[in-house]
């Protein structure tokens, strides 16, 4: 369930904006710059969930107080003033939602009749914890359904453009919309920067059939999606956010078009993951730290693109890569920082969540899994040093942690720095690489002439996504010798 948004009446601290929104009710997420004009009305949403929901840093307006999280909303009404050049009494074709919201509902009025004119209405149920809720909500917020139990939020959705087609809203101020499930996509904006991103509240699932919505909606709401489904809604839930803020200037010339693409980004995103080193070392903006595992494989081994060591006796290097957050540089914001896109690929899972649950521990978006490396003896000759994937380091074996997402066409490309040369993994569902904006990519294999010594059971649940591995020969459905290992390397086009 949403947390408890704690929607305070009040005033925005920005001048008054050059041109107006449609004068419609609606209401949106409020960015942490604020809201798009001082007319505005504010308000919040407190939800009381699991311990682990986020918001995307520095972009959303939005608290996690340990079980208590807080959504802030700008309201917006048809009647409000707004000293700007006016713009299109409605809001245009496309492909976008808003939250429904209405500043004077009448008794008995049909919620699916207070949508702005071309929108439909929607839903979707957010379920909350049952033991030391403590929901509420405060000021000028979206219509839902408030129970102590849950919430079942109100959007207004349309689906009658193409994303790729900008349409035109006011650009003073940043501000966020949400993309439909039908199409996935960030509506454009003429002279907007838009950044896809997710906010993660940690549903629960006690309610998904008792006292939350029995059904998916008639019409498209928003995109979502569920860690764990559970009749027709479920736990962990990924909201997905467009945020939009100013477009770089792009000088017009006749070989170069202004485009919301235009600008790539320099900063990797703002979490924790490794990367497998490319032999041009790691990418250098500062927050990255190389290391380094030593194996003992047979001598079969083959290691292309990849930073590392083979030698006769079967020792083998395999270099990394460690991004964290923490160390992302002061001059990386949410103009020029990539992000983790849907698609499908994985990376090796950076660092372990503060509650201590492994499978909870992987960047927004990603699922859990783990791959198991099997030297071929028991050698004290393995060790790692420096930046490496979290996991379990034995003396026979290596578990690693992995994350992976297969929510995305491959061939829709995803925004990463594209200054240095990097390595993803492909998954196991699409065994290809996925595309990013102005990179070539090869998928690689590397055959790693691995041991038969663990007898860890191989993974067989088809709902947790895997990188692109293959055992040539497993042991009794173990992990067994010799593992072609998949790898995406790219390079500036």
């Amino acid at each position: 369930m949403l947390g408890q948004l704690s929607l305070l009446l009040g005033v925005c601290a920005y001048s008054a904006a050059s041109s107006c929104w449609p004068k419609e009710n609606f209401a949106l997420i409020q960015p942490q710059t604020g809201c798009p004009d001082g007319n505005w009305l504010t308000g919040s949403i407190t939800n009381t969930l699991h311990k682990n929901s986020s918001f995307p840093e520095d972009l959303v307006n939005g608290t996690v107080e340990g079980q208590h999280v807080t959504t802030r909303f700008c309201a917006h009404s048809k009647d409000q003033k707004c000293s700007g050049t006016p713009g299109s009494a409605n809001f245009p074709k496309g492909t976008y939602c808003l939250w429904e919201y209405e500043p004077k509902l009448r008794t008995r009025q049909r919620t699916e009749e207070i949508c702005p004119v071309g929108f439909q209405w929607s839903w979707m149920n957010i379920d909350d914890i049952n033991l030391h809720n403590v929901n509420s909500h405060e000021g000028a917020i979206p219509l839902a359904e408030y129970f102590s139990h849950s919430t079942v939020p109100y959007f207004c959705c349309r689906d009658d453009g193409e994303a790729k087609d900008a349409i035109e809203l006011p650009t003073d101020n940043d501000f966020i919309l949400m993309p439909t499930m039908a199409k996935k996509a960030c509506q454009e904006v003429k002279g907007m920067t838009v950044k896809k991103t997710s906010i993660y509240y940690s549903t629960a699932d006690e309610e998904a059939t008792v006292h939350g919505a029995p059904t998916v909606p008639d019409s498209t709401p928003p995109e979502y999606s569920y860690d764990q489904v559970v009749a027709n809604w479920g736990r962990g839930m990924h909201f997905a956010i467009c945020y939009y803020s100013k477009a770089p200037h792009v000088a017009k010339s006749k070989n170069a078009v202004a485009s919301s693409a235009a600008a790539a980004p320099v900063c990797w995103p703002k979490d924790d993951f490794v990367l497998l080193q490319a032999k041009a070392g790691c990418p250098k903006d500062g927050s990255f730290t190389p290391g380094a595992v030593k194996h003992i494989f047979g001598t079969k081994t083959t290691i292309p693109a990849v930073s590392g060591t083979t030698s006769e006796n079967g020792l083998t290097t395999i270099k990394y890569c460690k991004h964290e957050a923490a160390k992302q540089p002061k001059s990386c914001n949410p103009l020029n920082t990539g992000s983790f896109g849907a698609g499908s690929y994985c990376f090796f899972l950076g660092s372990i969540s503060d509650t201590g649950i492994f499978d909870k521990s992987c960047p927004a978006g990603f699922n859990y899994n783990w791959v198991v490396l099997d030297n071929t003896v028991v050698a004290n000759a393995t060790s790692e040093t420096g930046g490496v994937p979290e996991g379990e380091y034995y003396h026979a074996s290596i578990v690693y942690y992995t994350c992976c997402r297969n929510d995305g066409d491959v061939n829709v490309p995803i925004n990463l720095p594209k200054k240095d040369n990097f390595i993803l993994m492909p998954t196991m569902e699409e065994q290809k690489c996925q595309t990013v904006n102005g990179m070539k990519v090869e998928y690689l294999n590397m055959m790693l002439d691995t041991g038969d010594m663990n007898f860890i059971p191989m993974l067989n649940n088809a709902t947790w996504m895997a990188n692109d591995y293959h055992v040539y020969n497993p042991a009794k459905g173990h992990w067994g010798p010799q593992m072609d290992f998949k790898i995406c390397h790219y390079t500036a086009k």
